[in-house]
C-alpha cells in the first residue's frame, strides 16, 4: 500500500482528513471489509478492516466532503470472504458516485466468496424429528421419518410474517413475496399437489367474481376436482395456482372452503379473466403434501417450519429468506461497480438502480429472490454482465431507460449473463423485460423458464448472438422474443440468435421463437437461426416488419403473416383503444418520429388495420413444416426468394446443434445475397462468460 494511503487509514478513527489532490492519478483508494473479523471502529486497511458496506460507504463520503466533493483518484472496497446479513438495503446514492475516470468499486477480494444476504440461517442443529401426534397425523406414512422441524421464533421470523402469493393486477407492483425456504443455495419447492405437472378443475360450479370484463358477484367461484386429497388439507392457508382461463395468464388463489365428500373448492376473492372447466392448476402450502424430497411447509401461525432434506449432508446450509427490500439500491448515483459477489435470498428484488451513470453489476450471482432479479430504471449507460441470475421469482432483468418522445438512447446493456429458472411465483414473467430506447442485449443464454424469455416495448433496441431455449414451457401464445400491441414500437433489431426447442404446453403450437403479437411493427428479424420450435417468426397482423436471411430447421411453421387487423381483431383498432392510446402518447407526426419513422406518421390514414409492407425474403426453411401466409399479407406484403429444403445446405452439424456453413454449402448458391451468420459466436462469450 502507498505510504500516504496507510497513513490516511490509520488516521480515520481520529479524523477524517482530506486527500491530497496532487496524490498520483495512477494510485487508487483501497478500503477492506470483513464480515468474519472486522469491525467498524477498524482503520479499513486490510490488517483491521471494517465490519459492515455502510462503514466503507460513510468514509468515502467523508473523504469526498472533505475534497470538494470529489474523489481525487478511483476507490476500492475490497469485500473479504463470508456473509454480509443484509438487514435493511444498503443505499448509495449521488453523493456516492465515482466519475468515469475514478470509479467507486465494491468487489470480492482475490477470488473469495462474498455473500450479500438477506436471509438468516436455519442450522442443521436446530431440527428435530417430528414426534408429536398431531403433527404426525397431519403428515403422510412415508414422510413422517424423512421430515424434520424446527421452531423459528427467535429468527425475527414472527414480525415478518407474509402469507399471501396473489399477484397484482397487469401494470401495478407486485407486493414482496412469503418467506421461502433455501436449501445449499437452491429454493426449495413449498409443499405442492400434484408435485409435478398439473392437476384439471373438472367442473366450475359458480364462476365468481371476474374483474376484468366480467361480473362482480358477491357469491365465490366454486370448483370441483376429481381428487380424494381434499380430505387432508386441513392447514389455514391453503392456496391454488393455475392457469385459469388462458394460457397466457396464471393467478394465485386462496382457499376459503374446503368440502372433500363433494369434492369442491371454494375461493377467496376474483379471478382477473374467469374460470373454465378443465383449466390447469396446482394446490400448494399444505403440509399434508410435504411428501417428498426438497418439500417444505411452514406452519406460520406457529412459526414451524417442516423440511423433508434432499438428502443428510455433513455440511448443511439451510437459509430463510426475510428481507422485504432490495438488497441493494443505486439511486441517483453514477460509476459505481459491483464485481464478483453473490447477492441472494430477499422476499423483494436483488438490485435496484435509478437514474444515474455507468453503474455495472459484473462477475456477480444473483439468486433466490421472490421478485425481480436486478430493474434499472432510467439513467444512462448501465450494464449488467458476465452474471449469473436464476431462482428469481418474477423477471431476471428489468431495464428500461432514454427519452421515447425524444428517441434519445439509454445505451443500457445486458451481455454475456447466464439467465435461468425465473418465473418461480407469478409464471407469465419474461426473463429479460426491456422499455425505452437503445437498450443492447447481447450474448447471453436465457433458458429453462415458463414463459418469455426477451419480452421488449420501446425503440431501437438491438438484441442479438443470444442463446435462448426451453423457455415458453408452461405458457400458449407465446414467444421466446415477444412484444405486442404497440404500432410505436419501432426500430428494434432481433440478429444473430440461436433460439431452440420451444415448443409450449402440450401440443397446441401457438408458442414462436419471435413473436411480434397483436400488430407490433417496424421490427428487423435478421440472420437468426430458428431451431425446433413450433413457430419461427410470427407477425400478426403488423406492418413494416421485416424477416430476413434467417435459418428455420425442424420447425413446426418457418414463419406467419396474418391479417388480424382487418379479419378477426379490428377491435384492435378502436378509438379509444390501446394501440392509438399509445399512439397518442407520442410526438409520432413530428420530429424526430416523423424522420426517424416516416410510414408511422402517416398510419391513420394509411389503412391502419393492413399489414402493409412486411418483407418475408432470403430465409431458409430446412425441414420445417407449413408456412402460413394470409392472402391479405401477402398481397400487401413482399415474399420472395425463401428457399424450402428438406436436403442438407451445407451445416456443420444439425444433430449437435452447430448450424455453422460449410466452406461449400449450398445455401450460398440457392439463396441471393445470402450473409453469413456468425453462428459460432452466439451466446455467453467463451472468453469472458460461463
Amino acid at each position: 500500500m502507498h505510504k500516504y494511503q496507510a497513513g490516511l487509514l490509520s488516521a480515520l478513527l481520529a479524523s477524517i482528513i482530506a486527500i491530497d489532490l496532487s496524490f498520483a492519478e495512477s494510485a487508487n483508494l483501497i478500503l477492506f471489509v470483513s464480515p468474519l473479523v472486522g469491525a467498524d471502529s477498524n482503520a479499513g486497511t486490510e490488517e483491521k478492516p471494517f465490519a459492515s458496506l455502510e462503514r466503507a460507504r460513510n468514509v468515502l463520503r467523508e473523504i469526498k466532503r472533505n475534497n470538494r466533493g470529489k474523489l481525487p483518484v478511483g476507490a476500492t472496497v475490497m469485500l473479504r470472504e463470508g456473509t454480509y446479513h443484509m438487514t435493511q438495503t444498503f443505499v448509495l446514492t449521488q453523493e456516492d458516485s465515482g466519475t468515469h475516470d475514478a470509479p467507486i468499486v465494491y468487489q470480492a477480494y482475490g477470488g473469495e466468496e462474498v455473500r450479500l444476504s438477506g436471509g438468516s440461517a436455519v442450522p442443521f442443529e436446530r431440527f428435530q424429528p417430528v414426534s408429536s401426534t398431531d403433527e404426525l397425523s397431519q403428515i403422510d406414512g412415508e414422510a413422517r421419518d424423512h421430515v424434520l422441524r424446527t421452531n423459528l421464533k427467535d429468527l425475527e421470523f414472527a414480525r415478518s410474517i407474509e402469507s399471501r402469493w396473489d399477484r397484482s393486477l397487469p401494470g401495478k407492483p407486485e407486493g414482496v413475496a412469503p418467506e421461502e425456504f433455501v436449501f445449499d443455495d437452491e429454493a426449495m419447492q413449498l409443499a405442492r399437489w400434484p408435485n409435478n405437472g398439473w392437476a384439471r378443475i373438472s367442473q366450475v360450479v359458480t364462476p365468481g367474481s371476474v374483474a376484468r370484463g366480467g361480473s362482480s358477484i358477491e357469491q365465490p367461484a366454486s370448483l370441483r376436482v376429481d381428487t380424494e386429497r381434499l380430505s387432508g388439507w386441513t392447514n389455514a392457508d391453503v392456496w391454488l395456482r393455475g392457469f385459469w382461463k388462458w394460457d397466457y395468464f396464471d393467478e394465485s388463489l386462496a382457499i376459503k372452503s374446503i368440502y372433500p365428500a363433494d369434492r369442491l373448492l371454494t375461493l377467496d376473492g376474483s379471478t382477473l379473466y374467469g374460470i373454465k372447466a378443465g383449466a390447469r392448476f396446482f394446490a400448494f402450502n399444505i403440509l399434508r403434501e410435504l411428501d417428498q424430497e426438497g418439500e417444505y411447509f411452514i406452519d406460520r401461525e406457529r412459526a414451524v417450519l417442516f423440511f423433508w432434506p434432499p438428502q443428510r449432508p455433513s455440511k448443511w446450509r439451510g437459509r430463510l429468506t426475510l428481507l422485504p427490500v432490495p438488497v441493494l439500491s443505486l439511486s441517483g448515483a453514477s460509476y459505481i461497480t459491483f464485481r464478483g459477489v453473490v447477492i441472494e435470498e430477499g422476499r423483494a428484488d436483488a438490485v435496484h438502480v435509478q437514474g444515474g451513470q455507468g453503474n455495472h453489476i459484473v462477475d456477480c450471482t444473483i439468486r433466490n429472490f421472490g421478485k425481480d432479479g436486478v430493474v434499472i430504471t432510467g439513467g444512462q449507460e448501465h450494464e449488467v454482465s458476465n452474471s449469473s441470475i436464476y431462482n428469481i421469482g418474477l423477471r431476471a432483468v428489468a431495464i428500461s431507460g432514454g427519452d421515447r418522445k425524444k428517441l434519445t438512447p439509454s445505451r443500457h446493456r445486458l451481455a454475456d449473463n447466464h439467465i435461468h429458472h425465473y418465473g418461480r411465483r407469478g409464471t407469465t414473467y419474461p426473463g429479460v423485460d426491456m422499455d425505452g430506447v437503445g437498450i443492447h442485449v447481447v450474448h447471453n443464454s436465457i433458458h429453462d423458464a415458463p414463459h418469455t424469455g426477451i419480452q421488449f416495448m420501446g425503440n431501437d433496441h438491438v438484441i442479438e448472438l443470444n442463446e435462448i431455449h426451453h423457455v415458453c414451457s408452461e405458457t400458449s401464445d407465446a414467444g421466446a422474443i415477444y412484444t405486442g400491441r404497440d404500432w410505436t414500437v419501432r426500430g428494434n433489431l432481433i440478429r444473430h440468435n440461436f433460439i431452440h426447442d420451444v415448443v409450449g404446453m402440450d401440443s397446441k403450437g401457438d408458442v414462436s421463437a419471435v413473436y411480434l403479437d397483436d400488430l407490433a411493427s417496424g421490427t428487423s428479424t435478421t440472420g437468426n437461426v430458428l431451431a425446433r420450435v413450433r413457430q419461427g417468426v410470427k407477425i400478426g397482423g403488423g406492418r413494416d416488419n421485416t424477416v430476413q436471411n434467417n435459418v428455420f430447421a425442424n420447425c413446426d411453421t418457418s414463419f406467419s403473416v396474418d391479417a388480424r387487423g382487418v379479419t378477426w381483431g379490428p377491435k384492435f383498432l378502436a378509438a379509444d383503444g390501446v394501440l392509438r392510446k399509445r399512439l397518442d402518447r407520442l410526438p409520432y407526426q413530428t420530429p424526430p418520429w416523423s424522420t426517424r419513422y416516416p410510414q408511422l406518421s402517416q398510419i391513420l390514414s394509411d389503412d391502419p388495420g393492413m399489414p402493409k409492407r412486411n418483407l418475408v425474403q432470403g430465409n431458409l426453411m430446412y425441414r420445417c413444416g407449413q408456412t402460413r401466409i394470409n392472402p391479405i399479407a401477402r398481397f400487401y406484403g413482399t415474399i420472395q426468394d425463401n428457399w424450402e429444403t428438406d436436403s442438407d445446405p451445407g451445416f456443420h452439424d444439425v444433430d449437435a446443434n452447430n448450424f455453422s456453413l460449410k466452406q461449400d454449402a449450398a445455401l450460398e448458391a440457392k439463396i441471393p445475397g445470402w450473409e453469413s451468420i456468425p453462428f459460432r459466436e452466439i451466446g455467453v462469450h467463451p472468453a469472458t462468460g460461463e
